[in-house]
């Protein structure tokens, strides 16, 4: 993201989409600069159209090149606009904060068809001078989740009053098999016995499912996982990863469009170690790390990790022993 809000000529954002939206709505509101928006060829071939649209309904000056986007910094005038609502919550929040270069306040598409609500809903919340940066909640599940995996109380550098949407997963607890307590600014996990049955609709928490189908294998439960449309615009296609995984691990699966279904209250971790590749997805290898703590792995691509916790499997090791 710093790379890409301090270009000159060029904005790289490599894999990153946040960083890619964000910086397009930027430098589209930064008249007299001009700049190529670019990334990694997955990256570009990602949606994008529904926030281009909407920057250009307001003035900005956008093309799509070879190789991104080149933008020409305009006045954008603010006010109504319409975008499609149910791809991704960034291009919304992505127009509010640049609303402040707008010539009128931003007037949003009514939001019931938004995916990932709670992001937006933090994107309109957020002021700098009140609300300082939290740890990222959608992280911190996979550490939950290898508590309650290996039976062991954990101390997480977060506080249960947060704006994230990802926060809900503590809401999860009696479900997942851990109960929490909140300790000055810690929480702290307490692990239990699991549900034998998960049922959860991820459409607001898209980025935890990764995590939370590996557990529920690890754990041996049954579970059904919906609100998983955008998984496939990824960086990944997500759902497709999850489908091989679950294939190569030998658990019986039924994987939709949206939704994923999974028995493993049968299923037991292989004696042989197998080779599993993040597929260059952070989240992906934060899933196999889960894993890895019941079935011996050997993990390539395991660096994808550095897109958002690059201390990530320092701080694993010292806390879990994997298989």
């Amino acid at each position: 993201m710093h790379r890409v809000l301090t270009a000159t000529e060029v904005a790289q954002a490599g894999e990153a989409g946040t960083a890619f939206r964000f910086g397009m709505a930027y430098w589209a509101s930064m008249p007299g600069k001009h700049i190529l928006l670019t990334g990694s060829q997955r990256l570009l071939r990602r949606p994008i159209e529904p926030l281009v649209s909407a920057l250009k309904q307001m003035g900005a000056s956008l093309h799509r090149v070879d190789h991104g986007w080149q933008i020409a910094g305009q006045p954008l005038s603010g006010g109504h606009i319409d975008m499609a609502m149910n791809v991704s919550s960034q291009f919304a929040s992505a127009l509010l904060l640049i609303e402040p270069r707008m010539a009128e306040p931003l007037i949003l598409p009514d939001m019931s068809d938004m995916v990932s609500l709670p992001y937006v809903q933090m994107s309109q919340w957020v002021n700098p001078e009140t609300w300082p940066p939290e740890p990222d909640w959608s992280s911190a599940i996979v550490f939950a989740l290898a508590a309650v995996i290996e039976g062991k109380t954990l101390r997480l550098n977060l506080n249960a009053d947060s704006l994230q949407g990802d926060a809900a997963w503590i809401d999860w607890g009696l479900m997942l098999g851990f109960r929490v307590t909140q300790e000055s600014n810690s929480l702290v996990i307490h692990p239990g016995k699991p549900q034998m049955l998960w049922d959860l609709d991820l459409r607001e928490q898209p980025d935890l499912a990764q995590p939370l189908v590996m557990a529920s294998v690890a754990l041996g439960v049954e579970a059904q996982f919906s609100g998983l449309s955008t998984l496939m615009g990824k960086e990944i296609d997500r759902m497709r990863a999850l489908k091989d995984a679950l294939k190569q691990l030998n658990v019986m699966a039924d994987v939709g469009i949206e939704t994923i279904a999974l028995d493993a209250r049968e299923w037991q971790p292989s004696d042989q170690s197998l080779s599993v590749d993040a597929s260059g997805d952070h989240r992906m290898a934060f899933a196999w790390a889960l894993m890895s703590l019941v079935q011996p792995l050997q993990i390539t691509g395991e660096s994808s990790v550095s897109k958002s916790f690059p201390d990530f499997w320092s701080e694993w090791k010292a806390l879990f022993k994997s298989t």
